[in-house]
């Protein structure tokens, strides 16, 4: 028979214990006391930095002084916030010297990297915006990532490799894409 928690303190206490990140107290000394990023701390609780910023939120400890902040995820993709809110991909910004305004930002498009690799290459050479089925449908069929060499022909124009061959760079980032 399950055990019956005696009040709701009982209960939010133990997933403090369980999840300290949710503790104003600890965050204050963490975020403020400290100076640890957001990042910071949800690596050390093995939690994402929006779970952080989440809670830092819900106890009303945001710093004043900084008004847009940054995380930086696994993949490599820089997104800014402003005050806890999504504001933009650094990717969505470097496309913006490519395409207009409302090809980037058109909620039915997708900035994609051409070159897919372990993190991702903020370079407009290597962005393209594409519509958000289309995007979807190259990573289901796997065509999501071109060749290394495909966009550095599309980049300089004809293009001949100095040293080694592009198949040994492509091999490195077989399997990996920073979509």
């Amino acid at each position: 028979m399950p055990r019956e928690s005696n009040s709701d303190n009982e209960s939010s206490t133990y997933n403090l214990l369980e999840r300290p990140y949710k503790d104003k107290e600890t965050l204050q000394e963490l975020y403020h006391e400290k100076d640890l990023t957001q990042e910071e701390i949800a690596d050390r609780f093995n939690v994402e930095q929006p779970t952080i910023s989440r809670w830092i939120q819900k106890h009303d400890l945001q710093k004043e002084s900084q008004s847009i902040h940054r995380t930086v995820h696994r993949d490599g993709k820089v997104q800014l916030f402003d005050g806890g809110e999504h504001l933009v991909y650094v990717h969505q910004v470097v496309a913006l010297q490519e395409y207009s305004l409302n090809e980037v930002f058109d909620p039915s498009n997708d900035v994609h990297h051409l070159i897919g690799g372990p993190v991702a290459v903020d370079l407009p050479e290597n962005l393209t915006v594409l519509s958000h089925s289309e995007h979807r449908k190259r990573h289901i069929e796997g065509t999501a990532t071109d060749h290394p060499e495909t966009v550095l022909q599309h980049t300089f124009g004809k293009f001949e490799p100095e040293i080694g061959s592009v198949d040994d760079v492509a091999s490195d980032f077989e399997g990996t894409s920073a979509d």
